[in-house]
């Protein structure tokens, strides 16, 4: 079952659902953002996540150059119907253009045996502004 953001599917044996808890975040001049990425197992067995942070180029996204965003986990182990929170934390040198910059968050399901559940979330609103 491959689902998408915010679509998560309760009735798979196997399933994986990304939220963000703030789907957007303008930097003001911290020197660590940080969001709030839910990983959530829609299905009904046991669940290993593995999460992959891509950086998105093209459109309206500029070049990421030295930015770096991390996750505190870049794996979650949940029940059936169970969430964790996952920090995305991204460093930013107070020097930084003032650009929008945009990353992928894909959480795909280890466990499952035909390897068809995943979700991605889409971090595309992390704009940097002037203080």
């Amino acid at each position: 079952v491959t689902t998408t953001a915010g679509d998560g599917s309760g009735n798979a044996l196997f399933g994986v659902d990304l939220s963000m808890v703030v789907s957007s975040k303008t930097w003001g001049g911290e020197e660590t953002t940080e969001w709030v990425l839910v990983v959530e197992n829609t299905g009904q067995n046991q669940a290993d996540v593995n999460l992959a942070l891509d950086e998105i180029t093209g459109g309206a996204c500029s070049n990421q150059g030295d930015l770096s965003p991390s996750l505190s986990e870049s794996s979650v182990s949940l029940a059936a119907n169970e969430t964790e929170e996952v920090i995305v934390s991204l460093d930013v040198d107070t020097e930084e253009e003032a650009d929008k910059y945009c990353w992928e968050i894909t959480g795909t399901v280890t466990s499952d045996p035909t390897g068809n559940s995943s979700d991605v979330k889409n971090s595309n609103n992390a704009i940097l502004e002037p203080i």
